[in-house]
């Protein structure tokens, strides 16, 4: 497995637990929701590029979306 590709699923799952955490903690569902689903993003798509678009794009809409 590539080194890059090690960094940032160790980088992306810290910040979707982070992201969980908080909103367990604040009780905000968009940041469970999304944080949830950041922790293990990583590990279904081989794709560097899709993985970090993806990475991005999830970390960004908990504080757009809020429901």
């Amino acid at each position: 497995m590539d080194p890059v590709k090690i960094l940032l699923n160790i980088v992306f799952t810290t910040v979707g637990f982070a992201y969980f955490l908080y909103g367990k903690k604040s009780e905000r569902w968009n940041f469970i929701v999304f944080g949830a689903i950041l922790a293990f993003w990583p590990y279904f798509f081989s794709n560097l590029l899709i993985e970090i678009a993806g990475d991005i794009i999830l970390a960004v809409l908990p504080f757009i979306v809020d429901f």
